[in-house]
């Protein structure tokens, strides 16, 4: 008997599951990983499939998909097909990779999405293939670690998932974090990975009715029946936002002092600038309802980005910075003064200016606390940020033997800078290490929150007359045709 041809259908939501013959491994190393992403990204691509969520197991793998330009089971194949070959070759064997075909469970988008990429996602954690959730955070081998950030898929939609959660990137990912941790302890839901009709669909009881049909139904209707039960809707959103607006100038010191490597992210030893460049960003998109202005300094202070509300273009621009960009010393007067002339004459309920450096004014020929007492005129508070740790930083430098690591002493002005903020109603802060950075930041961010109103209003449009219909003439026309001109035989 020939098998019946799977439902699906462009922008059909697909759970797939994938096991190793006699749950034998299909991925023996991470070459092997390696191959069958890179693959799974070509093909991915080229059908324009969307991809939610993955995880690959030693002896399985799990997929998230809609469906694209091409068939779920052409993307498949074509996945199938080329690792199994590869892996056969390499490994010197014959024979069946996996077991049966794969399982393709059709599922409800609004009722099993978000628990479908948690369960995913979980999989290598419950398969006791990595220690803890902090280390999910960063798998290679997991479509969380996409999510969190802390690695790049362009072939994975992980837009889709957050805008889930929050539109705020950073907001978005600490609830997303959140919800899955708490799926660590809950116990096996086998309701997102059983088979059959009703309960591939997501358990519409609309289509269990459709059972009492018999066998009449075929492939055309199945689909537009599927598509129904889903809801699909047409909407748009339109929101109306009042803000009393905080007008923000970030100062940030790009001198050769901040090349020195006191800091690390992820375990890993950077230098100042990139430091303060991860915890700035994060900052920014915080931020969303407020105007941000970026000014660097080094010998010379210019204004990299005025004040805007493009949070794309202020954080490219963070980005671009160079260390030395603006020279090697630090001209901290000429900043602050060039961040009060810019929030002079702006019609803001709040002013702020935060001015981060690592060193002492050298350079410039203005006076930093007279360009304190200039922004104060103005009523822009100040925000001063000491940056580095207590004692010799280590510089990298070229010796005769090659790049070596030296510890060099950097001048930081702090008392300069208490006076700074003093002077602007502001505080001081300083950061030692990366944690004590990021602390800093986001007491600034509390300290100066912006009052919003926000009035979203949505407006919906069912579809679902559209596929529904068309399936019953369809049903019966099929019905009426085999009753009255095709007759069966007893």
């Amino acid at each position: 008997m020939p098998r019946r041809s799977r439902i699906d259908a462009p922008g059909a939501l697909h759970h797939i599951i994938v096991r190793g013959i006699e749950r034998k491994a299909i991925f023996k190393d991470d070459a092997d990983r390696d191959n069958f992403l890179e693959r799974l990204k070509n093909i991915l691509t080229d059908s324009n499939t969307s991809c939610f969520a993955w995880a690959l197991i030693p002896n399985h793998f799990h997929l998230l998909l809609r469906t694209g330009r091409v068939p779920i089971s052409t993307v498949m194949r074509r996945l199938l097909t080329g690792h199994a070959m590869y892996f056969n070759r390499k490994h010197n064997r014959v024979g069946h990779l996996f077991q049966n075909r794969y399982k393709s469970i059709l599922c409800q988008e609004d009722v099993y999405a978000l628990e479908l990429v948690r369960y995913i996602h979980l999989n290598p954690l419950r398969a006791k293939t990595i220690p803890d959730l902090k280390f999910l955070d960063k798998y290679t081998y997991s479509g969380h670690a996409a999510i969190m950030g802390k690695k790049k898929n362009n072939w994975q939609d992980t837009d889709y998932v957050l805008k889930l959660f929050n539109f705020k990137l950073s907001l978005a990912r600490r609830r997303y974090r959140e919800y899955v941790k708490k799926g660590i302890s809950e116990r096996k839901r086998p309701d997102l990975i059983g088979g059959g009709l009703v309960r591939s669909a997501g358990g519409w009881d609309a289509l269990k009715g459709l059972r009492k049909i018999k066998a009449y139904m075929k492939g055309d209707e199945r689909i537009l029946l599927v598509i129904a039960a889903a809801r699909p809707q047409k909407y748009n959103i339109s929101s109306e936002v009042n803000t009393s607006g905080v007008d923000i100038i970030l100062c940030l010191d790009t001198s050769g002092s901040m090349r020195a490597l006191d800091f690390f992210i992820d375990q890993e030893r950077v230098n100042r600038l990139e430091a303060v460049k991860h915890v700035v960003h994060d900052f920014i998109s915080k931020r969303e309802h407020d105007r941000i202005g970026l000014i660097v300094f080094g010998e010379k202070a210019f204004t990299q980005c005025p004040l805007t509300m493009d949070k794309g273009l202020l954080l490219n621009l963070v980005d671009s910075m160079k260390i030395g960009m603006a020279g090697d010393s630090t001209a901290i007067g000429l900043a602050v003064a060039l961040g009060a002339k810019r929030l002079k004459n702006i019609k803001a309920e709040s002013k702020i200016l935060i001015l981060l450096t690592d060193g002492r004014n050298n350079a410039g020929g203005i006076n930093p606390v007279q360009a304190a007492e200039a922004a104060a005129a103005i009523n822009a508070k100040i925000y001063t940020i000491g940056v580095g740790g207590f004692g010799p930083a280590p510089f990298m430098v070229e010796t005769i033997f090659g790049k070596q690591i030296q510890k060099v002493n950097v001048d930081l002005d702090e008392e300069t800078l208490k006076q700074i903020a003093e002077t602007g109603t502001g505080q001081y802060f300083r950061a030692s290490d990366s944690k004590k950075l990021q602390e800093i930041y986001d007491l600034i961010d509390r300290m100066e929150k912006t009052e919003i109103k926000v009035k979203q209003f949505f407006n919906f449009e069912e579809l679902y007359k559209y596929f529904l219909i068309p399936a019953f003439l369809i049903l019966i026309a099929e019905i009426l045709i085999k009753s009255l001109i095709i007759r069966r035989l007893p």
